[in-house]
């Protein structure tokens, strides 16, 4: 069972756990974010990206750093496929750019599970407009404290499937505690922290194969 707590960071970062080091072929606790991005629009039609990958015994495996496979930890894809290639078999480049320059909302089907989505645009048209009038807009070091705290991490963590029962309601639960948990280690010495959270996990673990958790 692999997890995984992505984050963004208003108003233009974002970072995320391993891209590659949980594919479940061994237990994995609590790797930290090993890929960042910020975002800076251009112009309309525009925007550009500073993003780079951290390799190691947290993040994605030291051999991964070569030309290519940060291009699919970036990407999902190579950056010169084939157009043929890329038609056949689309990765994230196509799903992003197949929307075309500017995306028509309206055109869209949102499902319960963008709600992030959703207040996401919501904050940052606010802030746009705070800045057309004028005002300040709201930074990350307003709500917290120098160094900032951050949640992206990930896990591969040995939990059979649910059976009988609810799978959905299994995976949400997990998804919960993992990030929960993480929260709960805010304010402690980073060795403290990184052995409260892989502790917290393996008990996880130990609860998911007894069918403890998401059950409620």
């Amino acid at each position: 069972m692999a997890l995984c707590a992505a984050e963004p960071l208003y108003p233009n970062f974002t970072q995320a756990g391993a891209a590659f080091a949980t594919d479940r072929t061994k237990r994995r606790y609590y790797g930290r974010s090993a890929f960042f991005r910020w975002v800076l629009p251009i112009d309309d039609e525009h925007t550009m990206r500073y993003a780079w990958a951290n390799f190691g015994e947290r993040g994605d495996p030291p051999e991964w750093n070569n030309w290519e496979r940060p291009q699919l930890i970036e990407r999902g894809e190579l950056f010169d496929r084939p157009k043929e290639e890329r038609q056949r078999f689309q990765a994230d480049v196509e799903a992003c750019e197949g929307m075309g320059l500017i995306n028509i909302h309206k055109n869209e089907f949102l499902a319960p599970s963008d709600k992030g989505v959703g207040i996401m645009r919501r904050r940052l048209r606010a802030q746009i407009r705070a800045v057309a009038a004028g005002e300040v807009p709201m930074m990350a070091t307003d709500r917290l404290p120098i160094p900032l705290p951050t949640y992206g991490g990930d896990s591969a963590l040995e939990i059979p499937k649910a059976g009988s029962g609810d799978e959905s309601a299994l995976l949400s639960a997990l998804a919960q505690e993992f990030v929960q948990l993480q929260f709960d280690a805010d304010g402690r010495p980073e060795d403290e922290s990184v052995a409260f959270v892989r502790d917290c996990l393996k008990d996880l673990e130990r609860r998911g194969r007894k069918g403890e958790v998401g059950q409620g």
